[in-house]
C-alpha cells in the first residue's frame, strides 16, 4: 500500500465534499477550507496469501486486486479498482473493473464484470453499469449482453435528489430491453420516496400483452400502492441472472395492494 500521509487522505474526502457539496446531500454540506495546491496518490494492492484466507473465511483464490486513487487541485480526482478474480465459497468474480473520476461539475463512473456466478443456477455475465453524478441527479445505464455480445437487458434511467429528504427514480422509455426484448415505458414515469413514504404514478411496463404496473391510488405520499400483472412471465426478471430462464418460468396475473407496508393480495396465479 502506497499512499501521502493520513492528512492527504483527509484532503482528499474534503476535495470532493467540497467539489460537489450539492449531491445527495444526507446533512449540512462540508465546507472546511482546502489549502492549494494538492496532490497525493493512494496505491493498495491486495496479494493472495495463507494470512489473508485465513482471516476471510470461504475465500479459496484471490488474484492481486488494485484500487488506484489520485487527488490534484490541477487535475481533479480518478479512480481505478480491478479485481481480476475472486473465489469465496460458491460465489466467483472474474474482471470486475471501475473507473471514475470528476469531469468539470460531475463524477462519471464505469463498471464492468465479466462474469459474477453463486452456485450452478446464478450466474451473471458481461454486465457493466455506467452513471454520471451532477446536480443532486444520476443518470446511469444497465446493460447485460449475452455470449454473443448480444443486448439481453438494457435499463436507463434517472435517480434524483429534488430536496433533503425526496428522492425520485424514473426509467428512460428509449432502449429499454428485458431477456433480449424491446418493452413500452410509459412517459413521465416515476416513483417518490420521502419520509413520510412512496408514491408511485405511470410507473407502467408493457410488451405484447405482457403488463407490469406499480401507481398510487391516490397523490398522498403514503397512498396505496397497487402493483398489476398481466400474462407476465418470470422469466423476464429471473433470466438476468440465469443462464437459461426457462428454469424458473410462469405467467404472472393478478394484483397486490400495498398499504403501510402491509401486503394484500386479491388473485395471485403462477
Amino acid at each position: 500500500m502506497r499512499t501521502g500521509q493520513h492528512h492527504d487522505v483527509h484532503v482528499g474526502i474534503l476535495v470532493v465534499a467540497n467539489h460537489y457539496p450539492g449531491d445527495f446531500a444526507m446533512g449540512p454540506a462540508i465546507t472546511t477550507p482546502v489549502t492549494k495546491p494538492y496532490q497525493f496518490t493512494l496505491d493498495v494492492n491486495i496479494l493472495d496469501n495463507p494470512a489473508l484466507k485465513a482471516f476471510v473465511p470461504g475465500l479459496t483464490r484471490i488474484d492481486s486486486v488494485n484500487l488506484r486513487s489520485r487527488f490534484s487541485d490541477r487535475d481533479g480526482w480518478t479512480a481505478s479498482l480491478r479485481v481480476p478474480a475472486v473465489d469465496m465459497g460458491v460465489n466467483q468474480i472474474r474482471n470486475l473493473y471501475l473507473n471514475a473520476g470528476t469531469n468539470q461539475d460531475a463524477i462519471d463512473m464505469v463498471t464492468t464484470i465479466e462474469r459474477f456466478s453463486s452456485g450452478p443456477s446464478v450466474q451473471l455475465n458481461n454486465t457493466s453499469i455506467t452513471a454520471r453524478i451532477a446536480d443532486n441527479k444520476i443518470n446511469f445505464t444497465l446493460n447485460n449482453k449475452d455470449a454473443g455480445n448480444r443486448d439481453k437487458y438494457n435499463i436507463s434511467g434517472l435517480f434524483q435528489q429534488p430536496s433533503n429528504g425526496e428522492y425520485v427514480f424514473s426509467i428512460r422509455p428509449e432502449g429499454f430491453v428485458l431477456n433480449y426484448d424491446t418493452w413500452n415505458v410509459a412517459a413521465n414515469n416515476r416513483i417518490l420516496l420521502t419520509n413520510a413514504g412512496v408514491n408511485a404514478s405511470n410507473f407502467n411496463l408493457s410488451r405484447a400483452g405482457q403488463q407490469l404496473s406499480i401507481n398510487s391510488l391516490a397523490a398522498g405520499a403514503n397512498s396505496p400502492l397497487e402493483v398489476t400483472f398481466n400474462q407476465f412471465r418470470l422469466a423476464t426478471l429471473t433470466g438476468f441472472v440465469q443462464t437459461d430462464s426457462t428454469l424458473i418460468n410462469g405467467l404472472l396475473n393478478g394484483k397486490v395492494a400495498i398499504e403501510h407496508a402491509e401486503i394484500k393480495s386479491r388473485l395471485i396465479e403462477i
